[in-house]
């Protein structure tokens, strides 16, 4: 039984030490977004501009993935984070493994 526990600890940190950073970063990357008004910007701005345009599109997305499947978002939020963690994870052991530290 100890074995089973041991296991299931070991697989709960392991997600963790993923599932974290990348909800940092999503967090950090997503207050900018939620936090801006997008009802006081000019039409004619967010048509002259592709970023805003985007940006407006996908928060209107984003909005009625919200309201409609609330659990798939969350799903998708936790999927989203795990695979940043994963990357950052990954690109990390790389540029250990190009940039030694002789001691």
């Amino acid at each position: 039984m100890k074995e089973i526990v041991d296991k299931i600890e070991d697989y709960v940190f392991d997600f963790m030490g993923l599932f974290l950073p990348g909800f940092i970063f999503l967090l950090l990357v997503s207050t900018p977004l939620l936090l801006l008004d997008y009802n006081s910007i000019s039409v004619c701005l967010i048509k002259q501009s592709k970023i805003l345009s985007i940006l407006v599109n996908l928060t209107k997305y984003v909005d009625y993935m919200t309201k409609s499947t609330s659990q798939l978002m969350i799903f998708i939020i936790i999927l989203l984070s795990y695979i940043i963690g994963h990357l950052a994870k990954v690109l990390a052991i790389i540029q250990y493994h190009n940039c030694p530290i002789n001691i």
